[in-house]
């Protein structure tokens, strides 16, 4: 009864380590960030084009907490109003982008890690219209 109990056990193990183990070798998993843009095929943009929600939902996710309606909970008087912006010198996507990436005193810098360029436009483009 033991020799029986004992092989029964054994055999029990082993199929469980081989479920959990599994029988494939690892398989690296890249982070979606690592997975390059599409690239243009003889010419044609095999991107698609960003729509406008992209840009309010990305907005609502990295920026609103801090910029709420466009304003700024840090410091009232760097809103992100049109006219604000442009007395800062800020006035196209490039430079909002710029900004994210090197941001002044109470600002968390957006890296490319963090937030793609795609992204960061998107979040720029819905800015300069919104604001």
């Amino acid at each position: 009864m033991k020799k029986s109990y004992w092989g029964m056990t054994t055999t029990l193990v082993v199929c469980a380590l081989l479920c959990i183990g599994g029988c494939k070798e690892d398989q690296k998993k890249e982070p979606l960030s690592a997975i390059p843009d599409p690239v243009a095929v003889e010419g044609q943009n095999t991107t698609p084009k960003p729509d406008d929600s992209d840009g309010q939902a990305l907005f609502q996710q990295h920026c609103a907490v801090c910029h709420p309606g466009g304003g700024n909970i840090i410091n009232p008087l760097k809103g992100l109003d049109g006219e604000t912006l442009a007395a800062n010198g800020i006035t196209t996507v490039g430079d909002i982008v710029d900004n994210v990436r090197q941001p002044g005193p109470g600002m968390s810098r957006f890296d490319k890690d963090l937030l793609s360029d795609r992204d960061a436009g998107c979040i720029a483009e819905y800015i300069l219209q919104s604001y």
